[in-house]
């Protein structure tokens, strides 16, 4: 209730449900890192000081949405997604797109290498793709779209690395990522 924009939204436009799955929330929302922080903390000041901590994983498989990817997009690739398509999420990877190629005439040079792909003028046209390339999607938008994820991925994780260190410096972290280099 308190971040009504947190849910993950799919290429659809369908936010994932809440209280189902651990990867319903968009990993890009502020919200999340406030509530991971929090739950982390708590999770340090209970098993902190116990003898038998050896590591602190954290998250279990970011990335891995059962309905947005995986195995789920194989058998329905149209109604499912690959990653989180809210407004912030697009915003991100418009910036991030812009960072990447300076220059939007660069963008054009590597996005449309046919005559059939469209042309940008404006940063503010760029949306994360929404058709896979086996969907007549462009194959290399996409491809710029995965690292977009996979850097999402990245940071998400450092930033509860960082929470961890900020009070445990003895333990190592560690996480087990699943979608972001699966595909």
């Amino acid at each position: 209730d308190d971040y009504p924009d947190l849910q993950a939204v799919s290429r659809e436009g369908t936010k994932f449900p809440t209280n189902s799955y651990w990867g319903w929330a968009c990993v890009n929302n502020p919200g999340m890192d406030i509530e991971v922080a929090r739950y982390v903390n708590l999770l340090i000041d209970r098993y902190g000081d116990h003898p038998a901590l050896m590591a602190w994983q954290i998250d279990n498989e970011p990335g891995s949405h059962p309905a947005f990817g995986g195995e789920a997009e194989r058998r329905a690739p149209k109604q499912n997604a690959y990653f989180c398509y809210c407004e912030r999420c697009a915003e991100l990877f418009r910036e991030w797109v812009a960072a990447k190629y300076h220059n939007i005439e660069a963008l054009n040079a590597a996005w449309a290498w046919d005559p059939t792909h469209h042309r940008y003028v404006d940063w503010r046209q760029i949306n994360p793709p929404r058709s896979l390339p086996a969907e007549w999607g462009n194959a290399t938008a996409w491809l710029d779209f995965r690292r977009f994820v996979r850097d999402s991925f990245t940071r998400f994780v450092k930033r509860q690395h960082d929470v961890i260190k900020a009070r445990d410096q003895i333990h190592p972290t560690s996480t087990n990522l699943v979608t972001p280099l699966r595909y």
